[in-house]
């Protein structure tokens, strides 16, 4: 690494040169918004609220309007609202520990946000799987009673440490047969048929999909970082809701070509030596405060890595037939960053810290996310003791801002990038 000329607390006017496939995926966003209104004037096409760790292909494969709560959440948080709609769950009895995605949903809904500003479309039905939290089936079994729909969830059992191979293939087996049992809930409650063309069909998008996410992910490994996670947070939107669709497909070909030609130039996502520092960023955005980002980037630290988005293009493998495809989907939900057990979690961070050439990890303390919080101060202690990267723990919130205090993460963070220039001399 250079020679430093400056000290922790020295900013500069760092600006970061966008793609230009940023605004092509705003226009995804945009198209979605539209379509979302032509479904709710269409009263024969299904929707449906799906939680985050859902296998979308299986919606998308019969035609049903995807509508992720956690989406409208984000969204609501980026616009500022996110506070006066947890503020109304609060009202209702929930408690300021449960899940922020869930209150901000929660209200959104019952003081009739419009859709583009994070309002949510009155579902046909829910459906949850516990695979990224537990709060999920249980946050949409309430909402479903609440709207009278029928709901459905696929339990996810925990690969703990030790869990063997035969264990393992008891869990595949068991998720197998809710899937199936998902497809015996969408006829007994819709006449909707399993079609196994289409279903192979939205699951050979998914294979292009995350083999596009794949070859990203590998190029931000490059020096300087061709893609920052101020465009992957962008790009998760299509990642997590569309993933399934031809269009899905085409966002990310042309975010791979874009990216392809940015290396060919030698050329990254800020300009040449501004790359001071390489993070990991472990956890969920701050999506009600997205400008710290840009504001770690004036110290010249960049995000050039987060599990977070890779937790949701994990490469998903089209088999000979479809019954080996629906297995293979099934390992799918255990195996993936936000189900590592410690041990595994402690070895993953490692591999990234020496691939990615890392300077130092940030671990996102959610109040929100109990589940990915779990074992925070333990990992911490770890990458320390094992590899001398300094870690930052920051006790904050995915889209409650009062669990943001200006003063002292800015505080830890200058202590944060001290310390990086200290272990970097």
């Amino acid at each position: 690494m250079s020679e430093m000329k400056t000290t922790g607390k020295e900013k500069k006017d760092i600006k970061m040169v966008y793609t230009k496939s940023f605004r092509q995926l705003n226009g995804v966003i945009g198209n979605y918004i539209a379509d979302a209104k032509a479904v709710a004037a269409d009263p024969s096409r299904l929707k449906a609220w799906a939680t985050a760790g859902f296998p979308m292909e299986l919606l998308w494969a019969q035609d049903v309007f995807n509508l992720m709560p956690e989406n409208s959440a984000i969204i609501a948080a980026l616009g500022g609202l996110s506070l006066e709609m947890i503020e109304c769950s609060e009202s209702l009895g929930y408690c300021r520990d449960l899940c922020s995605y869930m209150k901000t949903a929660m209200g959104s809904y019952r003081k009739g946000l419009t859709f583009e500003k994070g309002g949510l479309l009155t579902p046909n039905y829910c459906v949850a799987t516990n695979t990224i939290c537990d709060t999920h089936w249980k946050w949409f079994e309430i909402e479903a009673r609440r709207t009278g729909v029928p709901y459905f969830c696929i339990d996810v059992p925990s690969c703990v440490s030790g869990t063997g191979p035969d264990r393992m293939d008891v869990y595949n087996d068991y998720i197998e047969k809710q899937i199936y049992d998902y497809f015996e809930f969408m006829e007994r409650n819709f006449g909707k048929k399993y079609d196994e063309e289409k279903f192979m069909t939205a699951m050979r998008h998914s294979e292009r999909v995350t083999g596009l996410w794949g070859e990203i992910m590998q190029m931000r490994r490059r020096i300087p970082s061709p893609y920052l996670f101020q465009e992957t947070m962008n790009a998760l939107f299509p990642l997590a809701l569309l993933i399934g669709l031809e269009q899905s497909v085409k966002i990310f070909e042309v975010i791979v070509a874009e990216l392809r030609d940015r290396m060919s130039r030698s050329e990254g996502a800020v300009q040449p030596g501004e790359e001071r520092f390489r993070l990991i960023w472990e956890g969920i955005p701050l999506w009600h405060r997205t400008k710290f980002y840009n504001e770690l980037l004036q110290y010249g630290a960049v995000v050039a890595y987060e599990p977070y988005t890779e937790s949701f293009g994990m490469k998903k493998s089209v088999k000979a037939t479809a019954r080996e495809t629906i297995r293979q989907l099934a390992r799918g939900l255990i195996h993936m960053p936000y189900n590592y057990n410690l041990e595994t979690r402690i070895k993953y961070f490692k591999n990234l810290i020496h691939d990615y050439n890392i300077h130092g990890v940030i671990l996102h303390h959610n109040m929100s996310c109990r589940p990915s919080a779990t074992g925070l101060l333990d990992l911490k202690n770890a990458i320390q003791e094992e590899t001398s990267v300094p870690v930052l723990l920051l006790d904050c919130d995915q889209t409650d801002p009062r669990a943001y205090s200006e003063a002292q993460v800015k505080t830890r963070v200058e202590g944060f990038i001290e310390l990086m220039e200290a272990s970097a001399r």
